[in-house]
C-alpha cells in the first residue's frame, strides 16, 4: 500500500513539476516578445525624432518645407500629399519610399525608416481660420510622419504622428 501511495505522489509531483516547467518556459518567452517589442518600439521613436529634425532642418535651410515636396509620389523618404483614393502608403507592400533612418541601436540588427507626407496647412488653434482678421500663426504647414522599425524574425513597431512647422 505505500509503494501505491508512493507511486501516485511520485506522479503528482511530476505533473506538478512539468506544469512549473511550462509557465516558466512560456514566461520566458512573453518577457523577451516584450524586450524585442520594447527595442523596436524605441527604434521606430528614433525614426521619428529624426524625421522631425529633418523637417526643421529643412524649414531652417530653406523657410518653407512645403515646396521641398515632390507634387507626386515620393523622393527621399519625403512624398506628396495623399489622395483619398490611394492605398495608405504605409500598408502597400510595393511602397519603396521609405528612407533609411541614420540612428544606430546597438541591440537592434535593423535600423529604422521613415517617410514624411506634406499635409498642406491647417489651422493651428480650433476656428482660427474663421477669425477675421485672421491671425498671422493661424494656419501652419502640417506634415503625417510614419516611422516603421522591425528586425528580422522580430516584433515590428509602426508609429505615426503629425507634425506642425512651428
Amino acid at each position: 500500500a505505500a509503494l501505491a501511495v508512493v507511486l501516485v505522489l511520485l506522479l503528482v509531483m511530476t505533473l506538478l513539476g512539468t506544469a512549473v516547467l511550462r509557465n516558466t518556459l512560456l514566461d520566458e518567452r512573453m518577457s523577451g516578445n516584450l524586450y524585442d517589442r520594447n527595442l523596436a518600439f524605441q527604434a521606430a521613436e528614433s525614426g521619428l525624432r529624426e524625421a522631425e529634425q529633418r523637417i526643421q532642418d529643412i524649414q531652417i535651410a530653406t523657410n518653407d518645407v512645403a515646396k521641398q515636396f515632390p507634387s507626386t509620389g515620393c523622393s527621399e523618404g519625403l512624398c506628396a500629399r495623399p489622395t483619398g483614393l490611394t492605398t495608405d502608403r504605409w500598408i502597400d507592400p510595393a511602397f519603396d519610399g521609405w528612407r533609411d533612418a541614420t540612428v544606430v541601436l546597438q541591440k537592434m540588427d535593423a535600423s529604422p525608416e521613415y517617410f514624411i507626407e506634406s499635409m498642406g496647412e491647417a489651422p493651428a488653434w480650433p476656428l482660427c481660420d474663421r477669425e477675421v482678421p485672421q491671425h498671422p500663426q493661424c494656419m501652419k504647414q502640417r506634415f503625417r510622419i510614419t516611422a516603421s522599425n522591425q528586425s528580422a524574425g522580430r516584433a515590428r513597431v509602426m508609429l505615426q504622428t503629425n507634425y506642425s512647422v512651428k
